[in-house]
């Protein structure tokens, strides 16, 4: 270990032929057989494991844990934790992998794989790009707290459990029509300047306010520890299916009505030919 050292400093090297053609490579920690073997002037890298960063040469910052861990990667700022997580990676930088075989066939740079079975991107349990700041989970997802999402929302599958084996006291939702009539649709635009965070989009947009639709339907709005209302516009929903429930109940009983007002109409109308009144009122 270390054999080829010559002004490297501040080295750990243990184990068979860890950090064996280190020459300035300074501060490194190499704790395996073969980890870090390649590896010239790299610096302030941490190899543990079996063949651990073996291929390095002048890559820095490295963390690599586990057998095989980084094993052929040559660059710098990766993390690879698990047996041959980023395995293959020869020229990737800024990595993180966790997990058995994580990332073991992925060659690019700013990716990030938690896994255990050495799947692709599309498969594996989660799935990141930092350039591109993108995320990907390749799992069922059990969020217990709220979800501040800043961006758009696609889904292609069901959003919010309804299955009735998880309610009681279900009861038809009443007055429904009476309180979307109360509802104010509004065009508006977001105050973009005073939460960059949140990435508000800058152009117009329709919605409605949540403090008065509070006032008129409570369920649907919701304040967050922070104090701003939100509000749930899928709820919205089961009160606009009910009030065009009504409304067509309102409609189907003028319509009865208006038929039998017809039909009263065309009794008289045959009543007064009989009595030969027809012409008059």
């Amino acid at each position: 270990s270390g054999y080829s050292n010559s002004e490297g400093l501040s080295n750990v090297f243990i184990g068979l032929g860890s950090g064996y053609g280190n020459s300035t490579g300074g501060y490194n920690l190499f704790l395996g057989t073969l980890c870090g073997n390649s590896n010239t002037t790299g610096s302030q890298n941490v190899y543990l494991g079996q063949e651990a960063g073996r291929y390095n040469l002048i890559g820095s910052y490295n963390v690599a844990i586990g057998t095989l861990s980084g094993n052929q990667n040559t660059d710098s700022n990766n993390v690879f934790i698990g047996y041959a997580a980023g395995c293959n990676n020869i020229t990737g930088k800024n990595n993180i992998f966790i997990g058995y075989e994580a990332g073991i066939d992925e060659t690019g740079s700013n990716k990030l794989y938690i896994d255990n079975s050495g799947a692709l991107a599309d498969d594996a349990l989660i799935y990141g790009d930092f350039e591109l700041d993108y995320l990907s989970f390749d799992a069922d997802v059990d969020i217990a707290w709220d979800l501040d999402v800043g961006g758009d929302i696609t889904a292609v599958g069901t959003i919010t459990p309804s299955d009735v084996r998880w309610k009681k006291n279900v009861i038809t939702y009443e007055n429904a029509l009476d309180k979307v009539m109360e509802l104010r649709g509004v065009t508006f635009e977001w105050k973009t300047e005073l939460d960059m965070k949140r990435k508000f989009p800058d152009k117009p947009q329709i919605g409605v306010i949540a403090q008065e639709i509070e006032s008129i339907i409570p369920e649907v709005v919701k304040t967050n520890d922070e104090g701003y209302k939100l509000v749930d516009y899928s709820k919205l929903t089961v009160v606009l299916i009910e009030a065009m429930k009504e409304q067509q109940r309102m409609i189907e009983q003028l319509q009865k009505e208006n038929q039998e007002l017809l039909q009263l109409k065309q009794e008289i109308k045959d009543l007064k030919t009989g009595l030969g009144l027809a012409g008059n009122d």
